[in-house]
């Protein structure tokens, strides 16, 4: 889908339109940024093959757009009834994001998409909303972040136990996510971004490894068509994501901690770490299928690998935890 003239173009407007915003000195700038930003993921969804994309798109649309309007509105106005403009426009942009309690339509969205389309949503859409927050909104609005960071920790946690559908599943652990980089956004340090990168890399990790066995429940893992090299990345990948130590997920979760002991209340804290502790029982869970369940199955004679040097590099990107792990409790 992607490797289409039309798909480039609109690949690369949506980068222009996240430059847009970024460099703009008014608040119609980055509006203008983030509608060009809409205008050009839409139809990409339109254009994928999923039986949902009419709906999906429609309902993606329909968000973005209301947030969209509050925030131009809010914009221009300096306060309205007991709420000021800040916490409108910050309420605006979480809802873009998907960030609980204005959660409820991410699932239902990527459950439609590509998985292609999934990785674009649950990282490169997010990052004007997240670089507006932290440059602009977030000092002034302690206590509301707080709030969403705890119902962000808690949903994003909960949501996933039961969940069936893989893209659903990635959608709560992406609002778990969510809440520990604004946690780390708190101190305007720039250990959030450090986060978020480590995150799109884990993320595009697992993405792709679902994109090539073409799975999207949790089902599908008890089948016995693939190696055990393409089981390993996969475990690897969902254990960093949950933060597993010592992967590359824990390295992230660890600078957040460390760098939030001095600002942030030890209750947030400990609500952080244990949400994310029942997100990696999930991602257990899955990880659990792929070595059980696949060795009761039918065997196949269809054998999905990996490219070798794709597994290779997954192994290399999520143990570099061990080393860096030693470097950063050294340099603190």
């Amino acid at each position: 889908m992607l490797k289409s003239i039309p798909s480039i173009t609109f690949i690369t407007m949506m980068v222009y339109g996240i430059f847009i915003s970024l460099v703009s000195n008014s608040w119609f700038g980055v509006w203008v940024g983030m509608e060009m930003n809409l205008m050009t993921f839409i139809p990409l969804m339109i254009k994928g093959k999923s039986n949902l994309k009419p709906e999906v798109s429609l309902k993606y649309f329909f968000i973005q757009a209301m947030a969209s309007l509050i925030f131009l509105q809010m914009s221009m106005t300096s306060e309205v009834f007991f709420l000021s403009l800040e916490n409108i426009i910050f309420m605006s942009l979480m809802m873009k994001m998907g960030m609980a309690p204005f959660h409820f339509w991410l699932p239902l969205v990527l459950d439609g998409l590509e998985w292609l389309l999934v990785f674009l949503l649950l990282t490169i859409q997010k990052m004007i909303p997240l670089m507006i927050i932290f440059f602009l909104l977030l000092t002034k609005m302690m206590k509301i972040s707080y709030f969403m960071i705890i119902i962000s920790a808690m949903v994003g946690a909960n949501g996933g136990v039961n969940e069936m559908y893989l893209r659903k599943m990635m959608a709560f652990s992406s609002i778990s996510h969510m809440a520990w980089m604004m946690t780390a956004m708190l101190k305007k340090t720039m250990t959030w971004f450090f986060y978020y990168f480590i995150y799109i890399i884990i993320t595009a990790s697992i993405l792709i490894l679902l994109f090539k066995l073409n799975y999207f429940h949790i089902n599908q893992l008890s089948d016995s068509n693939m190696t055990l090299k393409s089981k390993f990345s996969l475990v690897f990948c969902l254990m960093s994501l949950g933060g597993f130590p010592p992967l590359l997920g824990f390295l992230a979760k660890w600078a957040v901690i460390t760098d939030a002991m001095n600002y942030t209340s030890v209750y947030i804290l400990t609500i952080l770490i244990i949400s994310s502790l029942i997100t990696l029982f999930y991602y257990m869970r899955v990880s659990l299928m792929l070595f059980t369940l696949s060795s009761l199955s039918s065997s196949k004679f269809n054998i999905i690998s990996i490219p070798l040097n794709y597994e290779k590099l997954i192994m290399c990107l999520n143990l570099i935890g061990f080393t860096m792990s030693g470097l950063f409790w050294t340099l603190n």
